[in-house]
């Protein structure tokens, strides 16, 4: 099953097909050319249309593609988009009318006795839309339809028609006209697919929520950033509490550094698993790290990583417990249990009847038995004297005891009960303290030494005591685990006092009076994490964090020694060094990023200051890179990049700094610059690297070309900053001058840039300094000549600029959040208007008003809502009401713009797609939006009459718009002949300045026509 980005068109060769009743004969022929399919596994059958004998033929009888027999009868076809199908099967035969009453969209099969039936009938049903046109001789297309099909049972299935020219083998006689004899097409049975991806839209609706509610941390990091955390992320890293808090929280913490939230010590753990995880899916699991909180607090969490995708590219996902709480019992228990095990007084533990549960290590020391021999047994029978009584054993105080060797021991005594969680006597405590001073001395010096030699031999940390030399006495086990063989004899000492190479952090060579004991040898002050590279056997770095403790003797004229501990960094650095490299580079290319170039540059003007000299700026930009990415793919579009930087790099003179800022932008710092021609010339040999093509590892070629901005700058006398604003408003004005040029900055550019910044500006005030007006233009209907709707178009009275059209502030308001306040005051401006016309003014009742919206407005999450406000506080209804999208829109389709385009259309609000035909979509992308209404761009009416071309695409929108259910517009109608021209193709509606230029709302006249309307005999 194929899924939705599968649902793509794939190239297929259908090497035969055989085709009874044929139109060329009763025979097999090959298709000569390939038949588009939607994906493989796909029910699918395969049509040829001859449009000179207006013949059709299948590959096999299409009921079978719905599961029926050939000859069924009782099929029912619809638009996609259209009115459902009423309940129940269609009963073949019945009478159209009738089946009209019932609600039945399309004809229905006539019954076995009728001449239409089977394959050519149903046949003929699904292809009649697309047959229309082929059969009015619409220019060579392919063609694409979605319909819905009910057959005899009830059910409903989903179906795509396509349709392309096809030649067939030169021994078949083809016409010599222009036009293609043969269509082949495929009628693909989607209804399995339509089930495949709402299934899969539920499962991601379910995994979101369960990620949203989750208990624990979620969150998901790319190329060491942040891009995603769940509510407990945000509460516990980022102190948020409600919805608002979590959803604004995440979004200003997106793309911070994972190391900001984890602590420095945790980063190397961190980096070496998820070194392990190089496969989607892998995930590490029960490791541990240090979480940071903004608020400076840390706490401990259990982490489960997980390899996996985000937008395409390796990510990882982490679960994250808190685990703080866990470790701290934990913690408690060890320790009191070692508090128990390494007392010197006997410790018994006793049930309510007296027998023994527990015994330590001292009770076994002071009375002889092990812990296995006295478990379960009475106290009283192990401890007293007459080994029967145990409630001497549970009296406070001084009691001689008994040993295993029947020897008598003076114990103090002291006993308390055990309480259970019901507040319950569970049982008793007793402590018994051996009176002999000397044994009980002895006793507690030999456990000292046994609990420091087992506390420094467990300890992961290498210790190396050194004596008043400063020669090594003693080290244990993990320091010759760290340090190998270097460790033993001479090589050791040669090691801690300089004579091997050593250096500090920050690369310095060390003296052996630098070292951290030998220091504290000298001065009596500890040293604490002092971080040492010494060389290993291979001859490489290892680094070592040293700290050192003045450990003095058993008297005061013994010689002090010196304590050294140290642990193994030598990842931590490596990660610290490749984390240091990311920050200042571009991870793809290998080059320095925007901080390293600003970096750089600052470094640079202090010496053209200095030694007063010149530098030059160059920024530069791909032209259509995009192209690239789309047409063959972000792999190749990286790849193309890797190869750029690299030839950037080798065609740089020695001092010259290329970096990369981010996507198809670059910026080469060039010092010691003679003039302003030789900054233009370095920026023409920068240029030229791009004009050899690219090779890519698919096989293609691709040539690109760069738009070059140059800021000149004199003996270092600007700011970074200013620099770089000049060479980047240079390169726009490269690429508004047609690209692949070089433009330097000069004053003029300066003085547009600031012209600029006074319209921003200037149009932050319009609305509240009431500057705004909106004009509207009629649009009429083609067959009557009446208003039928007004377009709603903004302007500004600018106070010093006099009165502006959209196109000189809307592309200003659009680079900024400005969009959005200024298309709600439109939207609520017409919408008033409308509404008052719509009551007051004769003529007017039926009309409806349209107004333009912004692509950019479409990710306003307030869009609906203001719509909704608009239309509740006018009392204008939703039919009242059809918004305006451009046509690019179909190009760049997301799911957040089909589903805000959809909740526009749940309202009862129409939606127009306006200058159709000027971008490179088709209408078979209209399906996948509720339109109403579509405007064919004033570029093809201009033809009308004049180019055969433009009456040609006229006529395909047309055709194809009616089967679609579309109402079509033409805009920019001025003259007679093109009125009588786009009624003749059957357009709806039309606007121009033959009916009316824009006008104010008291201009508006709802009884106005055109001087000149069509024929009468023409199609309304």
């Amino acid at each position: 099953m194929a899924t939705a980005k599968e649902f793509e068109r794939r190239r297929t060769v259908f090497d035969r097909v055989e085709l009874t009743n044929s139109v060329l004969g009763d025979r097999t022929f090959e298709l000569s050319q390939s038949v588009d399919l939607m994906g493989s596994g796909l029910p699918t059958v395969v049509w040829i249309y001859d449009t000179a004998a207006n013949a059709l033929s299948w590959s096999s009888p299409i009921e079978e593609l719905f599961g029926f027999p050939t000859g069924t009868l009782g099929f029912a076809v619809r638009p996609a988009e259209s009115e459902p199908f009423p309940a129940g099967p269609i009963q073949h035969g019945s009478d159209p009318s009738a089946m009209a009453a019932q609600g039945v969209v399309g004809p229905v099969l006539a019954t076995a006795g009728d001449q239409l039936a089977g394959a050519d009938a149903v046949g003929t049903l699904i292809l009649e839309p697309m047959l229309a046109p082929l059969r009015a001789g619409v220019p060579p297309a392919e063609f694409e339809l979605h319909l819905a099909v009910r057959c005899p049972d009830g059910t409903d299935h989903a179906v795509v028609v396509r349709a392309s020219p096809t030649e067939l083998p030169t021994r078949v006689p083809t016409m010599t006209t222009a036009q293609p004899r043969y269509y082949s097409g495929l009628v693909i049975d989607i209804t399995a697919q339509q089930k495949f991806e709402r299934e899969l839209g539920e499962l991601v609706s379910r995994y979101r929520l369960l990620s949203e509610v989750s208990p624990d941390v979620v969150a998901v990091h790319q190329n060491g950033l942040l891009v995603y955390g769940n509510r407990a992320a945000a509460k516990l890293i980022f102190a948020g509490s409600s919805d608002k808090d979590y959803a604004q929280i995440i979004a200003e913490n997106y793309g911070r550094p994972v190391t900001d939230i984890v602590e420095a010590g945790d980063i190397p753990g961190m980096v070496e698993r998820l070194a392990q995880l190089t496969e989607d899916g892998q995930f590490f699991e029960h490791g541990e790290a240090r979480i940071k909180s903004i608020d400076g607090t840390s706490t401990v969490m259990e982490l489960t990583s997980i390899r996996t995708t985000w937008n395409g590219e390796p990510a990882f996902q982490v679960i994250a417990r808190d685990i703080s709480e866990r470790l701290a019992a934990e913690a408690a228990a060890r320790y009191q249990a070692s508090l128990v095990a390494h007392v010197s007084d006997a410790i018994i533990g006793i049930d309510t009847e007296g027998r023994i549960e527990s015994w330590n290590q001292a009770a076994q020391s002071i009375y002889g038995w092990s812990q296995d021999e006295v478990k379960g047994l009475s106290v009283g029978t192990v401890v007293t004297a007459n080994r029967t009584d145990s409630a001497a054993v549970l009296r406070r105080g001084q009691h001689s005891h008994h040993r295993k060797d029947g020897s008598s021991v003076d114990v103090l005594v002291s006993i308390d009960p055990l309480i259970d969680d019901n507040a319950q006597p569970s049982g008793w405590v007793v402590v018994c303290t051996e009176l002999t001073d000397a044994r009980q001395a002895e006793a507690g010096r030999r456990a000292a030494e046994e609990r420091y030699e087992a506390v420094v031999a467990s300890l992961s940390e290498g210790i190396i005591l050194f004596d008043e030399s400063g020669n090594m006495s003693a080290h244990n086990q993990a320091a010759a685990t760290i340090l190998g063989d270097r460790l033993t004899g001479f090589l050791g000492h040669r090691m801690f006092t300089g004579d091997a190479i050593a250096t500090s952090a920050d690369g310095q060579p060390l003296t052996p009076e630098q070292f951290p004991h030998m220091r504290t040898r000298q001065t009596g002050e500890p040293e604490d994490g002092i971080v040492v590279g010494v060389t290993d056997g291979s001859g490489g770095f290892q680094w070592l964090s040293m700290s050192s403790r003045l450990l003095t003797g058993a008297s005061e004229v013994d010689a002090p020694m010196v304590v050294c501990s140290f642990t193994d960094v030598t990842d931590r650095k490596e990660a610290e060094s490749q984390l240091q490299w990311m920050a200042f580079h571009d991870s793809l290319t290998g080059l320095g990023n925007r901080q390293a170039f600003n970096n750089e540059l600052e470094r640079e003007l202090m010496i053209s200051m200095q030694h007063e000299t010149n530098l030059a700026v160059l920024f530069i930009d791909l032209d259509r890179f995009k192209l690239v990415n789309d047409s063959f793919g972000h792999a190749s579009g990286d790849e193309l990049l890797k190869e750029l930087a690299r030839r950037f790099k080798t065609a740089s003179r020695k001092g010259d700094v290329v970096s990369r800022f981010s996507g198809d932008e670059f910026v080469v710092l060039c010092p010691t610059v003679r003039d302003l021609e030789h900054a233009t010339d370095l920026a023409s040999e920068y240029s030229s690297v791009t004009e050899a093509p690219f090779r890519l590892s698919t096989g293609r070629s691709v040539v690109v070309t760069a738009s070059v901005g140059v800021a000149y700058v004199v003996q270092g006398d600007q700011t970074a900053q200013d620099i770089l604003q000049q060479a980047d408003t240079a390169m726009f004005k490269a690429k508004n001058n047609g690209r692949s040029r070089i433009e330097v900055f000069d004053e003029s550019l300066r003085e547009n840039s600031v012209a600029r910044l006074e319209i921003y500006d200037d149009l932050r005030h319009s609305i509240e300094n009431d500057e705004l007006v909106v004009h509207y233009q009629p649009i009429a209907s083609v067959g009557t000549g009446k208003i039928v709707a007004l377009e709603a178009l903004v302007r500004w009275n600018h106070p010093t600029r006099g009165l502006l059209g959209p196109m000189e502030f809307i592309p200003f308001a659009e680079e900024t959040d400005l969009i959005f306040s200024l298309g709600r005051w439109v939207l609520r401006e017409a919408c008033f208007t409308m509404a008052r016309w719509r009551d007051e003014v004769p003529g007017a009742a039926d009309t409806y008003i349209t107004v333009n919206l912004s692509v950019h407005q479409l990710s306003d999450a307030t869009l609906l809502d203001s719509i909704a406000e608009a239309l509740a506080d006018s009392g204008l209804p939703p039919e009242g009401l059809v918004l305006e999208v451009t046509e690019s829109l179909l190009m760049s389709e997301t799911s957040e713009t089909v589903d805000t385009l959809s909740g526009i259309h749940a309202m009862g609000v129409g939606l127009a797609i306006d200058d159709f035909g000027t971008g490179e979509s088709s209408l078979a992308r209209l399906k996948r939006f509720p339109v109403k209404v579509l405007k064919i761009d004033k570029s093809f009416v201009d033809g009308l009459g004049i180019l055969e071309t433009d009456e040609a695409i006229v006529a395909a929108i047309v055709q194809l718009s009616k089967a679609l259910g579309l109402v079509v517009l033409a805009e920019g109608v001025e003259t007679p002949a093109q009125l009588e021209r786009v009624a003749a193709l059957g357009c709806d509606l039309y606007q121009g300045y033959l009916m009316s230029r824009p006008v104010s709302a008291e201009q508006v006249d709802f009884t106005k026509q055109a001087e000149t309307t069509p024929q009468t005999d023409l199609p309304a």
